[in-house]
C-alpha cells in the first residue's frame, strides 16, 4: 500500500471514475484545493477516456474502481500505466466502505498496474520488463495476443492531423502489456517477422474505421522489416487485408524499419517500386547518421524520409545532430520526398523542424500512442484552437 504522501501537493487534476458513491465522497475530502489541487468526477468510462486523451488535459491521476471501467479497462490502461511515459498515474480503487478524509484515501492506493491486478500471478512478479527468450517467443507467439496501439501525425505548417503510425504492444498473462523494444527482436530472431507484421497489419486496419481515414484525410504507416519487404507474399497478405475491411492502398504508408542494415541496393528498389506500383506509399524508417547507404537509398523510389528520434532529440543541444538534419531535409527535398519528424515534445522542438522544412510531426506533444477508440477525441482535441501548440503565423 501506498502511504499518505502517494496524492501529494504535486497533483494537478485527479479524474474519478467510480460507482461507489462512497469513494466520491471520499475522493472529494481529499482533494487541498488551497495547494491547487481539483477533481473531475467522469460521467462514464467514455466520458473518461475521452478526457485523457485530449491534449490539453492537465490530468495528474485517474482514481477508477475497475468495475466502473466495464469494456473500457483496457483502453483505460493503454493511455495511462500500460504506456511508458505516461504522465497520468493510474490509482486502483477497492472498496470504499469505511473511507473519508485524504489520509485514508492515500491510504487506499494501489499504484500497480491494472492488468497484473487482474492477472494474479502477476502479484509477484518483477516490476521490471519481462525477460522473453527467443525460445519462448518462437513456442507461445500467437497473433491474437497482439494488439495496436496508434500514434498521431500532424502536419507541421498548418498544425492540421494527417495520419497515424500503428504501433505493436504484446498481451502477455503475467506481465500485462509489453512494450516492441522487449519483444520484437526475439520475434526476429526466432523468424517471425512475417506473420508479426500480417498480424499487426490486420488488427489495425480493421481497428480503425475506414471511414474515419476518407472523413478526415488520414494515413495510416505500418511498420515492416527488410526481410518482410522483399518477401512477394507480404504485399499479397497485406493487400488481402486492406480490400477485407475497404481501406484504399493510399491511406497506407509503409516503413521499412531499420532493425537490418540494407547491404543489396537493387533488390530493395524492385520491392519499393513493388508496392508502390500497388497504390501504397513507402517510407524510409528511421534515417539517422548511423544508416548505412542513405545517399543510395535516397536514390530509390521512397515516397518519405523518417528522421530518426534520437537525433531529433539531441538536435535540442548538439549543433552536430542539427547539422545532420538540415542536410537530411535538403537531400530528401531535392528527390521530392517527405519528411517526418519523430521525438516532438515540446514546442522549441516544433518550431526547430518546422523551420528546417519538415512537413509532418510526431511525438508526446502532439499525441502518446492510443487505442483505436481514442482516437475521434484525440483528434476533437487537437481540432480545437486552444489544445494547439503556439506557433507564429505560417510563411
Amino acid at each position: 500500500m501506498a502511504g499518505p504522501n502517494t496524492f501529494s501537493r504535486a497533483a494537478r487534476q485527479v479524474l474519478l471514475l467510480c460507482v461507489d458513491p462512497a469513494w466520491a465522497n471520499a475522493a472529494r475530502l481529499a482533494i487541498d484545493r488551497s495547494a491547487g489541487e481539483s477533481l473531475l468526477v467522469a460521467e462514464s468510462p467514455q466520458d473518461a477516456l475521452n478526457r485523457l486523451v485530449k491534449p490539453s488535459h492537465d490530468f495528474s491521476h485517474l482514481l477508477m474502481e475497475p468495475k466502473a471501467a466495464g469494456p473500457y479497462v483496457g483502453d483505460l490502461l493503454g493511455v495511462t500505466s500500460g504506456e511508458m511515459g505516461s504522465q497520468v498515474k493510474l490509482i486502483l480503487l477497492g472498496e470504499a466502505a469505511g473511507f473519508a478524509g485524504r489520509k485514508a484515501l492515500a491510504q487506499a492506493y494501489v499504484p500497480a498496474d491494472l492488468e497484473k491486478c487482474l492477472h494474479p500471478a502477476a502479484a509477484t512478479a518483477s516490476s521490471g520488463p519481462p525477460t522473453m527468450s527467443t525460445s519462448d517467443i518462437a513456442v507461445n507467439f500467437q497473433a491474437a495476443d497482439v494488439e495496436c496501439r496508434f500514434q498521431p501525425i500532424v502536419r507541421l505548417q498548418n498544425r492540421r492531423a494527417a495520419g497515424m503510425e500503428a504501433l505493436a504492444r504484446l498481451r502477455h498473462p503475467d506481465h500485462g502489456t509489453i512494450a516492441p523494444d522487449q519483444f520484437i527482436p526475439q520475434i526476429e530472431r526466432a523468424g517471425l517477422s512475417l506473420r508479426l507484421t500480417e498480424a499487426v497489419a490486420q488488427g489495425a486496419m480493421a481497428a480503425v474505421d475506414p471511414g474515419f481515414l476518407d472523413r478526415h484525410d488520414l494515413f495510416m504507416t505500418i511498420n515492416l522489416p527488410l526481410d518482410v519487404l522483399l518477401f512477394p507474399e507480404a504485399l499479397t497478405r497485406i493487400d488481402m487485408h486492406r480490400r477485407t475491411v475497404g481501406i484504399g492502398a493510399h491511406r497506407i504508408l509503409i516503413e521499412l524499419t531499420e532493425s537490418r542494415p540494407v547491404s543489396d541496393i537493387p533488390p530493395l528498389a524492385s520491392a519499393v517500386e513493388h508496392w508502390r506500383d500497388a497504390g501504397y506509399q513507402v517510407a524510409i524508417d528511421d534515417m539517422g547518421p548511423e544508416m548505412m547507404n542513405q545517399l543510395d537509398l535516397f536514390d530509390l523510389p521512397f515516397n518519405v524520409v523518417k528522421l530518426d528520434k534520437e537525433v531529433v532529440l539531441r538536435s535540442e543541444a548538439n549543433a552536430l545532430a542539427r547539422s545532420y538534419l538540415q542536410r537530411t531535409v535538403d537531400n530528401a527535398h531535392r528527390r521530392s520526398l517527405s519528411v517526418i519528424a519523430e521525438g516532438i515534445e515540446n514546442e522549441a522542438m516544433w518550431n526547430r523542424m518546422r523551420d528546417l522544412g519538415v512537413e509532418y510531426a510526431q511525438g508526446f506533444l502532439i499525441g502518446r500512442p492510443l487505442p483505436a477508440s481514442a482516437l475521434p477525441s484525440w483528434l476533437e482535441g487537437w481540432s480545437s484552437q486552444d489544445s494547439l501548440p503556439p506557433d507564429r503565423e505560417p510563411s
